[in-house]
């Protein structure tokens, strides 16, 4: 969520009041752009315990997309429960996490962040630009990205998170959909080049847990810091940039970089 992620902050105005058509767009990302979804089990249990908090608070899931440090949800609201939804699905999640991954303390950069969908017509723009996300960040086509909504209205997906009635009123059908999605109206890059090396985040975790294994890229925080020095200095020497080391193990630059200094 770098370049095109301030852009969305100048595409969109700040919303702190409620919604006039209970619509919004939801959004945070891992402490630090750390990674919240280390392996394929993990966005299944965040897509779990979305599905079973939207039945509990009377929401429903409009679109969404899962990316490895960060999240996007559309949704309705109609109850007025957002904040509550969200503490708790959030809450659930880092007990989880943090357990599966022998970790303490805080998981995502801070409290959620939302805004408001108003008209229609920013509805569908808010939805394109969420499922286009793998995209945006150069990570793969969207037909071909696993972690979001979209092949969920053509139907050609195992998943059933989204309110489908809701949707075929946005959408009146799938070719329509289809070519809405798929328009590349914003041309946005969100990757930063930086050493001689680079690959796409999940490329980059892959690649990591090869080089620490035993170890993990989410445990690192956990060790004493020789140790902890060590590992980093192993990612460092196969190419592996500052930046990357900082989103995969919540780790700050600054520290990195005097890793790297040494």
């Amino acid at each position: 969520m770098s370049k095109y992620y301030n852009f969305y902050n100048i595409l969109t105005s700040t919303f702190r009041h409620i919604s006039t058509t209970g619509y919004y767009h939801i959004y945070n990302r891992g402490n630090n752009k750390m990674i919240i979804f280390e392996k394929d089990h993990d966005y299944k249990v965040f897509l779990n315990m979305l599905s079973n908090k939207c039945k509990k608070f009377e929401i429903e899931i409009i679109a969404y997309t899962l990316m490895p440090n960060h999240f996007h949800i559309v949704l309705l609201d109609n109850k007025k429960s957002l904040s509550k939804f969200m503490k708790s699905l959030s809450i659930c999640y880092v007990r989880y996490f943090n357990f599966s991954y022998n970790r303490t303390g805080t998981l995502f950069e801070g409290r959620f962040q939302s805004r408001c969908i108003n008209n229609h017509e920013y509805l569908m723009t808010v939805i394109r630009y969420v499922l286009r996300n793998p995209e945006i960040a150069d990570i793969c086509n969207l037909e071909k990205y696993e972690y979001s909504s979209y092949k969920e209205f053509l139907q050609i997906s195992n998943n059933n998170y989204c309110n489908m009635k809701i949707l075929s009123k946005i959408f009146p059908d799938k070719k329509t959909y289809r070519t809405y999605i798929s328009c590349n109206k914003y041309d946005i890059k969100s990757q930063e080049i930086e050493g001689k090396n680079h690959y796409n985040l999940n490329e980059t975790i892959k690649i990591s847990n090869q080089i620490l294994f035993p170890h993990n890229c989410t445990t690192i925080q956990s060790f004493n810091i020789k140790k902890r020095n060590k590992l980093i200095n192993k990612l460092l020497i196969n190419n592996i940039s500052v930046n990357d080391i900082s989103k995969i193990t919540g780790i700050s630059k600054n520290i990195i970089y005097k890793i790297k200094a040494t």
